[in-house]
């Protein structure tokens, strides 16, 4: 619902927000709609005209790519049309299928001369079935491909038609769907899905297109393959399979060998296109979704941007000659166009590599990070993937187990250890500041006080903490932890300062108040808890369970208000939005946070992420990104754009909409 009456309480939360962005399309505009699906795109080497081919029962247009209108349409005979604009001049290759109910089906590679609108030549493969067509990039030659039973490749010159050569090619494609046929640039080397029999269909071979002969032959699937692409320079391969399998490879051409894998999409690989400078993938699939991949560095390949916008399967992708244009193909017959420079909807989900600790920034724009290295960075932009480094702690960082400790403002770091050593840090000046000595063992700094001047550790041997004034050479003022705890995951700071609340593992609590030390035990019945936090007026407290849940008390009289439920495993970091009107609670890869409206209790949205064992949760100071990181050290940053955002982008589409 968008609008609200008068006097009601407004339900539109971050999730709302989170939605009403997942329903905008990032295309520029949608070009047509046509009857069948989009088997096939291309476009002419000016960038002029689309020529779009559709699935069975078969229909050929051609498009003004400027003005939007459909130019001609051509016979192209009852079957699925494959098409192929010339990179050197006016010419379209497309096939043509009679006698598909019949005994004499007849397959026909037709040319047509886009200056004189005219056929000019008709190239007869006979009875059976094209599933590749590919033009060199000097227009002189194309390649075409067919599937068993007679599979060939063929070279034919243009613009006469001769046969050059033709090489048997025991290819299994038979659907429509895959589009599982690759030729080099220079015409040298094509690539196509082949198999034991017809039902085998997980296999790429590699043909050298001079002598016919087969130079590798990998198993690139557990399934079947439905999409191949050569980069630029002819020297990567990259594979997508189906109908089960998401997950896109990229082979080394010259040895057959896997180098990469590309995880990011959720249903089969429809088509694959490499983007001239060889560093970005485009990948289109089932899941509606289009993928852009920055394969600069294949050894650390970060989350792709994904354009939204299609509403059912994306079968075919095509790119303009500006490079910065690309046209897609679906399902449903929708061809769409997409400006791939823009910043768009990249900035509602984004993940940073592995890192071991880190918090937003207090204006919310920039995310501190400190990685196994011991690196500090600060990661900005519009989805968080521009790094910055602060400082490097040194060689006496110890990354193999989770002790360090951002300031909510961003100014101070403290760094544990195993010997009971913590440092302090100063990121502000990047400096470093002081050095704690508690007893021997494991220490872990647990929370900032008093804007950075104090510092809460825990000794993890004998569950004790200690508040340090890190103005002075004072003692701390020390306590232990109630029985069972042992570990940050138990401590809760008031946002007030005043009361900090540890849980044990079995159901235990202790909460102090700081000031004067006095204790209480308040009974809460939360076994195997994990990290809980208050609300931004601490009025209420929220912790998860290793059980599978969550749970909800006043802490006026700590009274429990509700349980939260539906976890596949276990629940761990509860965190509240700052106005504590949404309650986030991480879990694992299909629950990886799970939100709540907490007064009703209702469960509202799930996010699902990458990994398991989600921690260390929280929300952005303005309320628009929810960020949560799994045990891999992967963080994930969910976005929600703000009220201002969405009332500038709606008006901004009333004003299109009014434009003549």
């Amino acid at each position: 619902r968008n609008r609200v009456r008068p006097g009601e309480r407004d339900l539109r939360g971050w999730e709302w927000r989170h939605l009403w962005q997942a329903c905008k399309s990032d295309a520029l505009f949608e070009l047509c709609r046509q009857t069948n699906s989009i088997l096939s795109l291309s476009v002419s080497h000016d960038g002029k005209w689309l020529a779009v081919g559709e699935d069975r029962p078969g229909g050929l247009s051609v498009w003004d790519v400027v003005l939007h209108q459909e130019v001609v349409r051509l016979p192209a005979g009852e079957g699925q049309v494959l098409v192929a604009f010339s990179p050197r001049d006016a010419l379209l290759a497309f096939t043509a299928s009679t006698g598909l109910e019949s005994t004499n089906t007849q397959t026909t590679i037709s040319l047509w001369n886009g200056e004189t609108r005219r056929i000019v030549a008709n190239l007869p493969i006979g009875q059976i079935k094209c599933v590749g067509l590919a033009f060199s990039a000097d227009g002189r030659t194309l390649v075409t491909s067919t599937a068993v039973p007679d599979g060939r490749v063929t070279l034919w010159r243009i613009p006469t038609g001769e046969k050059l050569a033709s090489y048997p090619a025991f290819q299994t494609c038979e659907d429509s769907i895959e589009s599982p046929f690759a030729v080099t640039r220079d015409g040298s080397l094509a690539a196509f899905i082949t198999g034991k029999n017809s039902n085998d269909k997980d296999r790429i071979q590699l043909m050298d297109l001079t002598t016919g002969r087969s130079l590798w032959n990998q198993k690139a699937a557990d399934e079947r393959l439905t999409a191949l692409a050569f980069s630029p320079d002819g020297k990567l391969l990259a594979s997508g399979p189906g109908m089960v399998e998401s997950t896109i490879r990229l082979w080394e051409v010259a040895t057959g060998r896997e180098i990469a894998r590309l995880k990011g999409h959720r249903a089969w690989i429809g088509s694959l296109l490499f983007l001239p400078d060889g560093k970005t993938l485009a990948s289109a699939s089932a899941d509606q979704t289009i993928c852009l991949w920055d394969i600069s560095d294949l050894a650390q390949v970060p989350a792709p941007r994904v354009l939204h916008g299609h509403q059912y399967e994306v079968w075919r992708l095509a790119l303009l000659p500006d490079n910065a244009t690309l046209v897609s193909g679906c399902k449903n017959g929708s061809v769409c166009f997409w400006d791939i420079t823009a910043a768009g909807r990249e900035t509602v989900f984004s993940m940073l590599p592995q890192i071991a600790t880190w918090r937003f920034a207090p204006d919310s724009k920039s995310v501190l990070s400190l990685d196994h290295q011991g690196q500090v960075a600060r990661w900005g932009g519009p989805s968080f993937q521009k790094a910055e480094t602060v400082m490097k702690l040194g060689n006496s960082y110890s990354p193999r187990w989770s002790n360090a400790h951002i300031s909510k403002d961003g100014r101070r770091l403290a760094e544990g250890s195993t010997n009971g050593v913590v440092r302090i840090w100063d990121l502000e000046h990047r400096s470093f500041l002081r050095e704690l000595r508690a007893r021997a063992g494991k220490v872990r700094p647990v929370a900032f006080l008093d804007g950075g001047r104090k510092l809460i550790c825990s000794e993890i041997e004998d569950r004790s903490l200690h508040e340090w004034n890190l103005t002075s050479d004072d003692e701390p003022k020390s306590w232990h932890g109630p029985p069972h705890y042992g570990d940050s995951t138990g401590f809760a700071l008031s946002p007030d300062e005043r009361w900090s609340l540890t849980l044990g593992w079995n159901g235990e609590t202790l909460l102090r108040d700081l000031a004067t030390g006095r204790e209480t035990s308040p009974d809460l019945g939360l076994r195997e808890p994990d990290t809980g936090q208050f609300s931004s007026d601490g009025k209420l407290f929220a912790a998860p369970s290793e059980m599978g849940f969550a749970k909800l008390w006043e802490t006026g009289t700590w009274r429990e208000v509700a349980t939260l439920r539906g976890f596949l495993l276990g629940a761990h970091t509860a965190s509240f939005s700052p106005d504590s009107t949404r309650l986030a609670v991480c879990g694992n890869a299909m629950d990886a946070v799970k939100l709540w409206d907490v007064e009703s209790h209702q469960h509202l949205l799930t996010l699902e992420g990458q990994g398991s064992l989600y921690r260390s949760t929280a929300f952005s100071p303005d309320g628009n990104v929810i960020g949560s990181m799994n045990s891999q050290g992967l963080l994930h940053l969910w976005r929600a754009p703000s009220w201002a955002e969405i009332a500038a982008a709606e008006a901004k589409e009333k004003a299109e909409i009014k434009q003549p």
